[in-house]
């Protein structure tokens, strides 16, 4: 993974830092008791742990001084825009949820702060500053739906087994509780599942093209 001399060292340094928060953010999720048996059900852990072995990876082939092969820059592509999306979606859809439920504080947390906050920024960092634009630029904005269409298919099986989630949920989210909201209905203050997904995918595809645009230090061709 070439790096000049001057990049070495703030890239290893983002690098370790991004490894270390999302592993301590999946620590103290873990750690919450009604997510302990099944943390690896969610989304933002899922994204986080891929975050984190992609990263881990980008750290060794620094290490060594070998490039990575171009399907892990994909990878790492689509592990920044899902981090990201928890992030987005995190503020957006879950916080409101929580400070009206009177669970603010769970914001300060070490789960939150690593999972939701503080490993999306630095993975978004990371992109921005250390990937040269030759590898930005032959990434596809669509591939960043990947990991959420993935994880789509994994709860739709989930559910479909009689798979529970968290404190007995049946659904990871409250927008994907199909059971619950309906696929297309709209009304009593509320929307179908369809419409979220929808709304979901066009911001990933936002997000998406907004991270491949992010690079500006060129490294030249690899």
């Amino acid at each position: 993974m070439p790096e000049t001399e001057k990049q070495f060292l703030p890239s290893l340094l983002v690098k370790a830092l991004l490894l270390l928060v999302a592993l301590l953010g999946q620590w103290g999720s873990y750690s919450l008791g009604s997510l302990r048996a099944g943390i690896l059900m969610y989304f933002t852990n899922q994204s986080n742990l891929l975050m984190s072995l992609v990263t881990a990876a980008c750290i060794m082939g620094l290490l060594m001084g070998r490039a990575l092969p171009r399907w892990m820059w994909t990878l790492k592509y689509v592990a920044t825009v899902a981090v990201t999306l928890t992030y987005v979606g995190f503020h957006l859809l879950l916080m409101p949820v929580l400070w009206r439920s009177g669970h603010g504080d769970y914001y300060w947390s070490l789960s939150n702060m690593g999972v939701h906050v503080l490993a999306p920024l630095l993975a978004v960092l990371d992109w921005a500053l250390f990937t040269p634009p030759s590898r930005a630029r032959r990434v596809r904005t669509a591939q960043g739906l990947l990991m959420p269409l993935y994880y789509f298919g994994f709860y739709l099986v989930c559910s479909a087994l009689g798979v529970r989630f968290g404190a007995g949920d049946r659904a990871p989210y409250f927008f994907l509780d199909y059971h619950k909201l309906g696929w297309l209905r709209i009304g009593k203050g509320g929307m179908g599942v369809a419409y979220y997904i929808a709304l979901i995918a066009l911001l990933v595809l936002l997000l998406g093209q907004g991270i491949r645009c992010l690079p500006r230090w060129d490294e030249g061709e690899e």
